[in-house]
């Protein structure tokens, strides 16, 4: 008897993950982060490659600022596409800025 679902071409067969963490000064720091993924044929998705940063400056003890940028490479990719039990994820270019204050 046939399965519903299969999860054959569900799930990249690559996947790649580098990051950087660097700490600029005792108040700064900056994270790089670049991750791709091959294709899931059985999704429809094709595979991609993202690019990810973070700049934190910490102003005193509890207190931060932060800019984080999120999928710098393209305007647009999809990261699952409509399937059962999954639902379209299409990851957008982002960029924000925070404060943080701890208690």
């Amino acid at each position: 008897q046939p399965s519903l679902i299969s999860f054959k071409g569900g799930f990249p067969t690559r996947q790649a993950f580098v990051r950087s963490l660097w700490d600029i000064s005792a108040r700064q720091r900056f994270d790089l982060t670049w991750r791709g993924a091959g294709p899931m044929p059985a999704r429809g998705v094709p595979g991609y490659g993202t690019l990810d940063f973070r700049w934190s400056y910490r102003m005193d003890r509890r207190t931060e600022v932060a800019l984080t940028g999120r999928n710098l490479t393209g305007p647009e990719h999809e990261e699952f596409a409509r399937q059962p039990f999954f639902q379209q994820t299409a990851m957008r270019r982002e960029l924000m800025l925070s404060l943080s204050r701890e208690f």
